[in-house]
This record gives C-alpha cells, structure tokens and sequence, in this order.
C-alpha cells in the first residue's frame, strides 16, 4: 500500500513538474499596442463580433440581438435577433454570418436578414467530453476550416473542424473566450491577455489587453477589434511594431519610419479631404487610397522624389477614372522604399 502511494506521489510530481519544464523551454513574446480609437457598444453585454470587410457584426448576449455597427464610430446600420439563447460568437465566412451560442448550436445566416440557413447538430461528446459540460465560446475562419473555442474546465481546448463539423481536431489546451484569425496567425482571448498562436507550431506571443473584460476580438484592415463587456466599449488597436522578448531580455530592432502621417481632416468627409503627412528624409514617396475590400481606387502621388518637409494632398472622393466613389470606408496608405503606413477614411456623399 506505502509503495502504491509512493508511485502516486511520484506521478503527480511529475505531472507538476513536466508543464513547468515544457513553459520555461518555449521562447515567449510579449507585444505592445496603440489604441487608435474606441466608442460604445450597441448593447450592454457584447458577445461575439466580425467584420464583412466593410461593418462590424456585434452580438450581445443580454438582449440576444446581433447588430451591424460602422467600424468608425459604432453606429448602428442594421440589426436582428440572434437564433439561439446567448450567442458567443460570430465570423463571417464566405458571405455568410455564422453564429455560435453557449447551448453549443452553430448557425449559418443570411447577414441581411439573420435568417437561418443551417443548423449544425454538435456530437454528445468531443475529445471526451460531454456535450452538457462545455459551452462553445469563439469562432473563426482561416479560408479553409473553422477554429472553435469549447470551454470545459481543465479540459478548456481550440479544435478545428470544417463546415458540416464531420471531422474535428483539438489543436491547443486554451480557456478562449474569443478567436480570430490574421491571415497568418490565430488570437485568442485569455483573460486579460490576447495570445498569437503559430499554426501549426503552438509557438506563442502574447500582448495584456486594457481590462479583464474583454470578450470579443475581431480582425479588421490591419488592426484588431476588441469588445469591452465591463465597460460597453469597443477598442480598435494596432500592434507596434517592436516585439519584446521576454526571455532573451532583448528588444529588436524597430523599424524606422522616415515620415509622419497624419489622420485625414475632415474625417468623415462629403466634398474633399486633406491628408497631411511629414517627410523627414528625402524618399519616394506614394500615397495610395483603397476600398474597404483592398482594391486600389486611385494614387494620390505615384514614385515622388520628395525632400523632407510639410506636404498637404487633397482627396475629393473620386477614382482614378475621375468618378465620384460610393459612400463607404477607404484607406490611404503612404509609403517609401523604408516603410509603408495606413490610415482610415469615411466617406460619406
């Protein structure tokens, strides 16, 4: 019996001591961010949130409503019941709205309407567990399958599956209550931390969020989305682009931006905007406006030899066909052979 007990012991100590080892051999990130702008939510509990590439989608959870909000001062555009009780997610994928609630039930919409296209039945049991003892928490989309967050106590994990939910995998052990996906990298909400996860690696880099509250993260044009469910805000922030790493106790070399850019005026505009930016050393430069979707709408300066000074360019809302754009989000980059910026803009006719 003593021997019996002796082997617990031993087991449980090396159950203890194996994470810990396995943690202090991982090369861990932090990384810094800007809050570049920030407005209330719709409602007093959001949930879930995505973008179309033009809107924000925001679910709220106390009212059950999802609600399509401009991604420039929360204004609401539309709105429409959730289907489930409690939705905790939501990702748009190929021109739809999905949806995911705390009762695990995964919904397809019509983003117009919100009605419902499909309906996914979850299996009794994932990895082992039972379906009564998880809720679903996050969802995403990496252009090839969906990433969904399942809250479980200690078995708290991100699984990838596709579509139908036929075939699912568990990637990481992780108690997110949101995720989103970069293009390249996977985010999840941890608490008061947003972790960068590598696929298919799990190497890790974190950033600490400005609350505890945080429920929802989006990625959108190069910034993220993050919704504050404490204090009924929406927070849009840009990674800097100096990484600390905490265990070489180094930082890297930051990239030097040889120029200002300054935010459009007015902004939102009707008629014509100015766009004001500082050259510190002499550079060609470009200045670039794109739609909300990526495609060029027209070049302001084209390959400029400019020397360091002051420079005003005025934008009047139309393309390089010299026709009047619709009413809508656009960016204007500036750019040099050192380094590139971008800004956001709203027109409105």
């Amino acid at each position: 019996m003593k021997r019996i007990k002796c082997k617990l012991k031993l087991i449980s100590l090396m159950f203890l001591i194996i994470p810990f080892k396995f943690l202090a051999a991982q090369e861990i990130v932090e990384l810094s961010y800007k809050i570049i702008n920030s407005f209330p939510t719709p409602g007093p509990s959001p949930t879930g949130l995505c973008t179309d590439g033009v809107s924000l989608y925001i679910a709220d959870d106390s009212h059950n409503t999802i609600y399509k909000i401009s991604p420039v001062d929360g204004r609401v555009e539309d709105s429409f019941n959730s289907p489930g009780d409690q939705p905790a997610g939501l990702e748009f994928i190929n021109g739809y709205l999905w949806t995911l609630d705390y009762n695990s039930n995964i919904f397809k919409l019509d983003p117009d309407n919100g009605n419902i296209l499909k309906s996914i039945e979850i299996p009794d049991t994932i990895d082992y567990v039972p379906t009564n003892r998880f809720k679903l928490t996050g969802i995403t989309w990496d252009g090839d399958s969906l990433w969904i967050g399942l809250m479980a106590g200690w078995s708290s994990k991100i699984f990838r599956t596709d579509t139908g939910f036929v075939n699912y995998k568990t990637y990481f052990y992780s108690t997110a209550k949101d995720l989103c996906f970069d293009g390249n990298y996977l985010w999840c909400i941890e608490g008061q931390y947003m972790k960068k996860y590598e696929i298919p690696t799990g190497k890790n880099a974190y950033l600490k969020l400005p609350s505890f509250h945080i429920s929802s993260v989006t990625f959108f044009h190069n910034s993220f989305f993050i919704a504050d469910r404490d204090l009924d805000s929406l927070y849009q922030i840009e990674l800097n682009s100096t990484d600390v790493n905490v265990k070489k106790e180094k930082k890297e070399t930051p990239q030097f931006l040889n120029f200002k850019l300054y935010q459009s005026y007015p902004n939102p505009f009707n008629s014509s905007t100015q766009i004001n930016f500082q050259l510190l050393t002499t550079s060609k430069v470009s200045l670039i406006i794109f739609d909300a979707l990526g495609n060029e709408v027209i070049r302001l300066v084209q390959d400029r030899n400019l020397h360091p000074g002051n420079y005003n360019i005025l934008w009047h809302g139309k393309n390089g066909k010299r026709q009047q754009v619709s009413s809508g989000l656009y960016y204007y980059i500036l750019q040099t052979e050192k380094s590139r910026q971008t800004k956001s803009i709203l027109y409105v006719k």
